[in-house]
């Protein structure tokens, strides 16, 4: 049997940043939106062994944007439509709770023998929110991450429902204090650490008129053939020997750097080198049929995902995991707020419900330490803090 032919030269993810360059979202979105259909395209049919465990290409990633002109969601919009179109599978966006999660893959595994879902949601905070946590929804999302081969749920009229081979991929768009609306350990590990937070603040430039030219009608054509080819690719990914050695000396790297990184995001930092496997499936299927993950797949997912790291903080924004962090973080602010200085007075009597002087010195100098602020005494024998750059 011949292998089909790609349509999309060089890739699929290059002729989609092509069809989309005449939109005002950023780029970036457009990027991790069609990652995120090639996922859900591929779905459990590939893999990577890794010793103990297997890694499928699924992915949880979210859009996130304060500002209205990065058009998260008409990023997002975009790349679902052409995934609807190539017909290769459904778009779960009703509302989820925990039963209806397992009730629809059950479903599935009825129909399809396994269990693909992919999850969109164009507004999170309305999929996600504080109910989702404590009716155990989240916690079921964080356990499905790793594709399990088999999950027996109990259900309090029906028996149980017993999903098989569950995939699942989301896409969501949301806003940056999202995550301050869920508990800290939620975003400490669990779903978090499984997730990518693309966050974006910059459009492009404004196109009130947006005229799609014959060429881009034509790729458009060419990434629903293409689609439907890689949904047909089956079988483990392999690395080439550069591949290896190219994750290896990442990998040795980064673990020993783990506890550099803000505790907000050290989760997320231990996962990363499922996320590189994951997102290098991804670029070796955009590229051909070939189940091999070569140097550049691997390179390539290292650099897109180190681009999203520089932002993915703002994501985090009013998350603390600790009491010294959520002094830190308000003794900034109250800084700020002054305008950037601050007496030390008055930083005594505003925390005076939250600690006492000993431990307010000790946030003043772990935040000095960090060259986060400065102090300066005064001739009047009065302590002042400075952020650094004020």
């Amino acid at each position: 049997m011949s292998t089909p032919t790609r349509s999309c030269r060089p890739s699929f993810l290059q002729t989609y940043l092509e069809y989309t360059e005449q939109q005002e979202s950023p780029e970036t979105f457009h990027l991790w939106s069609a990652i995120s259909i090639l996922s859900m395209s591929l779905g459990r049919k590939v893999y990577v062994k890794r010793g103990y465990f297997t890694c499928y290409p699924n992915q949880y990633i979210i859009l996130v944007s304060d500002s209205a002109r990065c058009r998260k969601t008409v990023s997002a919009d975009l790349a679902v439509n052409l995934y609807r179109a190539a017909v290769i599978g459904e778009v779960f966006q009703g509302k989820l709770t925990t039963r209806s999660l397992s009730q629809y893959l059950a479903h599935q595994t009825l129909e399809k023998g396994d269990s693909p879902c992919f999850i969109y949601s164009p507004e999170l905070g309305r999929l996600l929110g504080m109910d989702s946590y404590t009716t155990g929804l989240m916690v079921a999302l964080t356990d499905y991450y790793g594709c399990p081969s088999e999950d027996t749920v109990l259900t309090a009229t029906q028996g149980k429902d017993t999903p098989k081979n569950i995939f699942i991929n989301i896409l969501g768009c949301t806003v940056p204090n999202w995550l301050s609306t869920m508990p800290s350990d939620m975003v400490e590990g669990g779903f978090s650490s499984r997730t990518l937070f693309v966050v974006q603040s910059v459009p492009r430039q404004a196109n009130p008129r947006p005229v799609l030219s014959a060429r881009q009608v034509k790729i458009y054509q060419d990434m629903i053939t293409d689609l439907r080819v890689i949904a047909l690719i089956a079988g483990e990914f392999t690395l080439s020997d550069d591949a290896e050695a190219l994750y290896d000396a990442w990998y040795t790297a980064a673990y020993n750097r783990i506890d550099e990184h803000d505790p907000r995001l050290k989760a997320y930092f231990a996962r990363k080198g499922e996320h590189v496997l994951k997102v290098a499936m991804c670029i070796s299927a955009s590229e051909n049929n070939r189940l091999l993950l070569d140097h550049h797949c691997i390179n390539t997912a290292l650099t897109f995902l180190k681009q999203i790291e520089e932002t993915m903080p703002i994501a985090f924004r009013g998350v603390s995991f600790s009491d010294s962090t959520k002094h830190m973080d308000r003794i900034l602010s109250q800084i700020k707020e002054g305008g950037g200085k601050v007496e030390r007075g008055q930083l005594l009597k505003k925390n005076r419900f939250y600690m006492d002087h000993i431990e307010l010195g000790h946030v003043i100098d772990t935040l000095c330490e960090s060259n986060l602020i400065r102090k300066e005494l005064k001739g009047t024998g009065k302590w002042f803090y400075y952020l650094i750059g004020d």
